[in-house]
């Protein structure tokens, strides 16, 4: 038997998070005729199947991203296998449904003639197995290791089960991860302002289940340097950029700033930086009982305090976070940012 070399610190050699099982299962179909056998199977597909591509964390249509997305050709028919990958983040409300929605836009715009849905995860994800009613298949982690167990013992299989039963003892740990309501209420209200106000932000929420003091924002049209972030607590909205010198940057964009507009040093990045009015720790926040919405994640209460009396503030950041958005790309050809994405191109082919 093949063993990996003994760990001899305090740390696993991979902490397992959905993104490293989205990579694990994408590079095993695109190399292993005999996983995508597994795969299809377990999809109840047994006709002949012609394996086209896979891809990781994929928007297919504006409506919402597909962690994995898996292509084949079947008599003649072009099909997307769309995988929800779950290890403890808690299942949103109408995730499922999204997919769905995903799927029938894509039937719409004659991208596929058919397509499946799937929700990979531990077993412990979901003991009482509601979801799979949702999702059109499930496929678990155990089912995926059993498979990996079957093949030949070598260091590239024991890395893959290793990373899977991590991901196992996670979802095991915190099972049923139950979401704080005052935080989902919040961020849930903060996507709707970001719906209605500035879709430009494609601002979704991310299911939080502790009390966060930033909200991350990155609209398509950003390169991977740069994101927006809203840091409630201290009343800023920065624009965040990496892979630069930020006396570079002053030197060569700050007489193109707003008014409202600085520069400032944040870690290892700059961002460019609008104040805004700050929000309380969303845990000690004072919602006025008058105002209700209905809580999707609270079975048998109905309805919830909202956090509308934060409304105008949430607003002016999220104006804040448009209008930043609007600058970058009115200068995002300046010489400075060219300069930015080289590097990150020379990084990546290098």
């Amino acid at each position: 038997m093949t063993d990996l070399p003994e760990n001899t610190k305090d740390y696993p050699y991979i902490t397992t998070q959905e993104s490293e099982v989205d990579s694990l299962v994408v590079e095993e179909v695109f190399s292993s005729p005999e996983f995508q056998t597994w795969l299809l199977k377990k999809l109840s597909i047994n006709e002949n199947a012609k394996f086209i591509g896979a891809w990781k964390n994929v928007r297919l249509v504006t409506s919402s991203e597909c962690d994995i997305v898996i292509e084949f050709h079947i008599n003649n028919k072009k099909i997307a296998i769309l995988i929800e990958d779950k290890i403890n983040a808690p299942e949103q409300p109408q995730q499922a449904e999204r997919y769905h929605k995903t799927g029938k836009s894509l039937l719409r715009l004659k991208e596929y003639d058919e397509y499946r849905t799937c929700l990979l995860s531990p077993k412990d994800y979901y003991k009482d197995d509601a979801p799979m009613e949702k999702y059109e298949k499930r496929i678990s982690y155990e089912e995926m290791l059993e498979f990996f167990e079957d093949q030949p013992d070598t260091e590239r299989i024991q890395f893959k089960k290793m990373v899977l039963k991590n991901g196992i003892k996670r979802a095991r740990k915190s099972y049923r991860q139950i979401l704080d309501e005052k935080t989902d209420n919040f961020y849930r209200y903060y996507e709707k302002l970001a719906r209605e106000a500035n879709p430009e932000l494609g601002y979704r929420y991310d299911t939080n289940t502790v009390d966060q003091s930033w909200v991350t924002i990155k609209p398509t049209i950003f390169p991977g340097n740069i994101k927006i972030f809203h840091k409630n607590v201290w009343g800023y909205v920065d624009l965040q950029i990496s892979k630069i010198d930020i006396d570079e940057f002053r030197k060569a964009m700050e007489d193109k700033l707003g008014n409202n507009m600085h520069i400032e040093q944040t870690g290892k990045s700059l961002s460019i930086r609008i104040v805004v009015n700050p929000l309380p720790r969303i845990g000690t926040m004072e919602y006025r009982e008058e105002e209700k919405i209905t809580c999707p994640t609270c079975k048998g209460k109905g309805t919830v305090p909202s956090p509308e009396m934060y409304r105008e503030d949430i607003l002016s950041a999220l104006n804040a976070a448009g209008e930043l958005t609007k600058w970058y790309l009115d200068f995002k050809n300046e010489p400075i940012f060219n300069k930015t994405h080289k590097k990150e191109s020379n990084k990546v082919n290098g």
